[in-house]
Protein backbone atom coordinates (compact mmCIF):
# COMPACT_ATOMS: atom_id res chain seq x y z
CA UNK A 1 0.00 0.00 0.00
CA UNK A 2 1.25 3.46 -0.80
CA UNK A 3 0.87 6.68 1.14
CA UNK A 4 -2.37 8.65 0.79
CA UNK A 5 -2.41 11.59 -1.61
CA UNK A 6 -4.90 14.44 -1.85
CA UNK A 7 -6.58 14.90 -5.22
CA UNK A 8 -9.15 17.37 -6.44
CA UNK A 9 -12.59 15.80 -6.57
CA UNK A 10 -13.04 15.05 -10.27
CA UNK A 11 -16.03 16.55 -12.10
CA UNK A 12 -17.40 13.03 -12.62
CA UNK A 13 -17.93 12.76 -8.85
CA UNK A 14 -19.60 16.15 -8.37
CA UNK A 15 -23.33 16.77 -8.34
CA UNK A 16 -25.28 19.74 -7.00
CA UNK A 17 -27.36 17.46 -4.74
CA UNK A 18 -24.30 15.83 -3.24
CA UNK A 19 -22.09 18.58 -1.92
CA UNK A 20 -18.76 18.05 -0.24
CA UNK A 21 -17.15 20.29 2.36
CA UNK A 22 -13.76 19.70 0.80
CA UNK A 23 -12.78 20.01 -2.81
CA UNK A 24 -10.19 17.31 -2.22
CA UNK A 25 -10.39 13.57 -1.69
CA UNK A 26 -7.79 11.43 0.05
CA UNK A 27 -6.76 8.57 -2.21
CA UNK A 28 -4.60 5.54 -1.62
CA UNK A 29 -3.41 4.19 -4.95
CA UNK A 30 -3.30 0.51 -4.17
CA UNK A 31 -3.90 -2.83 -5.77
CA UNK A 32 -6.15 -3.80 -2.85
CA UNK A 33 -9.70 -2.64 -2.26
CA UNK A 34 -10.37 0.08 0.32
CA UNK A 35 -14.10 -0.10 1.18
CA UNK A 36 -14.18 2.62 3.85
CA UNK A 37 -13.30 5.49 1.52
CA UNK A 38 -16.25 6.25 -0.78
CA UNK A 39 -15.30 7.33 -4.32
CA UNK A 40 -11.58 6.76 -3.66
CA UNK A 41 -11.02 4.26 -6.45
CA UNK A 42 -13.19 6.26 -8.84
CA UNK A 43 -11.27 9.48 -8.10
CA UNK A 44 -7.91 7.76 -8.63
CA UNK A 45 -9.21 6.32 -11.92
CA UNK A 46 -10.42 9.71 -13.19
CA UNK A 47 -7.06 11.28 -12.29
CA UNK A 48 -5.20 8.54 -14.17
CA UNK A 49 -3.58 6.94 -11.12
CA UNK A 50 -2.85 3.22 -10.98
CA UNK A 51 -5.42 1.65 -8.64
CA UNK A 52 -7.74 -1.32 -8.33
CA UNK A 53 -10.86 -0.97 -10.48
CA UNK A 54 -13.70 -2.40 -8.34
CA UNK A 55 -16.21 -2.25 -11.20
CA UNK A 56 -14.24 -4.50 -13.55
CA UNK A 57 -14.11 -8.25 -14.02
CA UNK A 58 -13.63 -10.49 -11.04
CA UNK A 59 -13.33 -7.54 -8.65
CA UNK A 60 -17.02 -6.61 -8.88
CA UNK A 61 -18.56 -9.29 -6.70
CA UNK A 62 -15.99 -8.99 -3.92
CA UNK A 63 -15.94 -5.19 -3.86
CA UNK A 64 -19.68 -4.57 -4.13
CA UNK A 65 -20.34 -7.19 -1.46
CA UNK A 66 -17.81 -5.48 0.82
CA UNK A 67 -19.61 -2.15 0.41
CA UNK A 68 -22.98 -3.77 1.20
CA UNK A 69 -21.45 -5.18 4.40
CA UNK A 70 -19.97 -1.78 5.25
CA UNK A 71 -23.42 -0.18 4.85
CA UNK A 72 -24.93 -2.71 7.27
CA UNK A 73 -22.47 -1.53 9.92
CA UNK A 74 -23.04 2.15 9.21
CA UNK A 75 -26.80 1.57 9.09
CA UNK A 76 -26.94 0.70 12.79
CA UNK A 77 -24.92 3.84 13.58
CA UNK A 78 -27.36 5.95 11.56
CA UNK A 79 -30.31 4.38 13.34
CA UNK A 80 -28.75 5.19 16.73
CA UNK A 81 -28.03 8.77 15.68
CA UNK A 82 -31.64 9.18 14.47
CA UNK A 83 -33.04 7.73 17.70
CA UNK A 84 -30.90 10.04 19.83
CA UNK A 85 -31.91 12.98 17.59
CA UNK A 86 -28.28 13.75 16.79
CA UNK A 87 -28.97 15.50 13.49
CA UNK A 88 -25.33 16.40 12.77
CA UNK A 89 -24.09 12.80 13.12
CA UNK A 90 -27.10 11.52 11.20
CA UNK A 91 -26.37 13.80 8.23
CA UNK A 92 -22.65 12.92 8.18
CA UNK A 93 -23.38 9.18 8.29
CA UNK A 94 -26.17 9.46 5.71
CA UNK A 95 -23.92 11.35 3.30
CA UNK A 96 -21.37 8.56 3.58
CA UNK A 97 -24.16 6.03 3.08
CA UNK A 98 -25.38 7.83 -0.04
CA UNK A 99 -21.89 7.74 -1.53
CA UNK A 100 -21.60 4.04 -0.70
CA UNK A 101 -24.97 3.42 -2.34
CA UNK A 102 -23.81 5.21 -5.50
CA UNK A 103 -20.66 3.07 -5.53
CA UNK A 104 -22.75 -0.10 -5.30
CA UNK A 105 -25.17 1.17 -7.93
CA UNK A 106 -22.56 2.06 -10.53
CA UNK A 107 -20.15 -0.79 -9.78
CA UNK A 108 -23.06 -3.27 -10.01
CA UNK A 109 -23.48 -1.94 -13.53
CA UNK A 110 -19.76 -2.48 -14.28
CA UNK A 111 -18.89 1.21 -14.45
CA UNK A 112 -17.19 3.81 -12.25
CA UNK A 113 -19.37 6.35 -10.46
CA UNK A 114 -20.14 9.26 -12.79
CA UNK A 115 -22.75 11.69 -11.46
CA UNK A 116 -21.78 14.91 -13.23
CA UNK A 117 -24.67 14.68 -15.73
CA UNK A 118 -27.19 13.24 -13.28
CA UNK A 119 -27.16 11.16 -10.15
CA UNK A 120 -28.54 8.12 -12.07
CA UNK A 121 -26.93 7.60 -15.48
CA UNK A 122 -29.22 6.43 -18.28
CA UNK A 123 -26.95 3.43 -18.90
CA UNK A 124 -27.76 1.85 -15.53
CA UNK A 125 -29.54 -1.45 -16.09
CA UNK A 126 -29.54 -2.62 -12.47
CA UNK A 127 -31.28 -0.09 -10.26
CA UNK A 128 -34.00 -0.05 -7.60
CA UNK A 129 -37.58 0.78 -8.59
CA UNK A 130 -38.10 4.57 -8.49
CA UNK A 131 -34.49 4.81 -7.34
CA UNK A 132 -33.86 8.30 -8.67
CA UNK A 133 -36.95 9.81 -7.05
CA UNK A 134 -36.23 8.08 -3.77
CA UNK A 135 -32.59 9.15 -3.76
CA UNK A 136 -33.53 12.77 -4.50
CA UNK A 137 -35.92 12.65 -1.54
CA UNK A 138 -33.10 11.33 0.68
CA UNK A 139 -30.73 14.05 -0.55
CA UNK A 140 -33.29 16.75 0.24
CA UNK A 141 -33.69 15.52 3.85
CA UNK A 142 -30.55 13.57 4.82
CA UNK A 143 -31.11 14.01 8.56
CA UNK A 144 -34.56 12.44 8.77
CA UNK A 145 -35.69 9.00 9.84
CA UNK A 146 -37.70 8.44 6.66
CA UNK A 147 -34.63 9.22 4.56
CA UNK A 148 -32.64 6.67 6.52
CA UNK A 149 -35.35 4.03 5.98
CA UNK A 150 -35.48 4.81 2.25
CA UNK A 151 -31.70 4.53 1.88
CA UNK A 152 -31.69 1.22 3.75
CA UNK A 153 -34.45 -0.09 1.45
CA UNK A 154 -32.55 1.10 -1.65
CA UNK A 155 -29.52 -0.88 -0.46
CA UNK A 156 -31.64 -4.01 0.13
CA UNK A 157 -33.27 -3.82 -3.31
CA UNK A 158 -29.96 -3.22 -5.07
CA UNK A 159 -28.33 -6.08 -3.16
CA UNK A 160 -31.05 -8.47 -4.36
CA UNK A 161 -30.70 -7.32 -7.96
CA UNK A 162 -26.92 -7.61 -7.75
CA UNK A 163 -27.19 -11.17 -6.38
CA UNK A 164 -29.42 -12.11 -9.32
CA UNK A 165 -26.90 -10.62 -11.74
CA UNK A 166 -24.06 -12.60 -10.16
CA UNK A 167 -26.07 -15.83 -10.39
CA UNK A 168 -26.80 -15.18 -14.08
CA UNK A 169 -23.09 -14.53 -14.73
CA UNK A 170 -22.08 -18.01 -13.59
Amino acid sequence: MTNPILLDIPNELKHQSLQSEDEKIEVICAETFQAGRPFMHDAAFYHGHQTMLPWQGENVKECVSAVFILWKGISSEVEEAVKSRDKKSTVVLMEKGIRLFLECLYWSNDMPVNIKDGIFARELKIKPFNGLERLLYILSRPGGYHSYRQLDELFKELEKQFAIKMIKRK
